[in-house]
């Protein structure tokens, strides 16, 4: 699945539900643990997932957010409103990406831009230090994270930018020309899918009682 997650916000709302959080569940999942290694890695997870996903569903979010109101925001002025929030910053997010092409492309060439760009992203590790040493994370060292990882945020800033691009082109290079409907989770159900796990009892049964 491709942005499964984004999917089903937009497929909730467009029935009229909403999504709350349960703190009482907690599912596994697999982080990644490199760039381009093996299994789970963050290529895989942003570039041929979450970022693509934004570029693949820009034109649901931007005609959610250019209509009157918000389906599943129950027509109040404050849903619509938060709702309308968060359409607007998908959109202008995913519309960055392709600008960052066309201005990198003109700006390669000039020493002043990359030295602009490198201090710009230096002062984002400005951020993570205060929450860290002087804010409120200060005194909660469960939550607190160590100096190398808020010293290397501004890199993982400049990465993500990266992948954001790659997650664009890929959307427009790639998905979109080879693009096959996949078959719904009832369709993959009838096939006995083996993804369909739920669908062997004693499978179920041991992921029970392992929980």
């Amino acid at each position: 699945f491709h942005g499964e997650d984004m999917k089903l916000g937009f497929g909730l709302a467009d029935k009229g539900k909403r999504m709350a959080m349960c703190s009482a569940t907690t599912l596994d999942t697999d982080a990644p643990t490199s760039v381009l290694g093996k299994g789970a890695n963050y290529f895989r997870q942003r570039v041929r997932c979450w970022e693509m996903t934004r570029h693949t569903m820009f034109g649901k979010a931007l005609l959610n957010l250019i209509s009157p109101f918000s389906k599943g925001a129950k027509n109040s002025v404050m849903g619509t409103l938060v709702k309308k929030k968060a359409q607007f910053t998908l959109v202008v997010g995913t519309t960055s990406d392709w600008l960052r092409i066309p201005l990198t492309v003109i700006m390669a060439t000039n020493p002043n831009y990359w030295i602009k760009l490198g201090a710009f992203n230096a002062v984002a590790a400005v951020s993570p230090l205060l929450l860290n040493y002087a804010g409120p994370l200060d005194k909660r060292p469960d939550l607190k994270a160590n100096l190398g990882g808020v010293i290397s945020y501004p890199v993982y800033k400049l990465l993500y930018s990266a992948v954001s691009v790659a997650g664009a082109l890929r959307a427009v290079l790639i998905y979109t020309p080879n693009f096959k409907r996949q078959p719904t989770i009832k369709e993959l159900e009838e096939m006995k899918d083996p993804r369909c796990v739920w669908l062997n009892e004693g499978e179920c049964q041991q992921i029970t009682q392992a929980q």
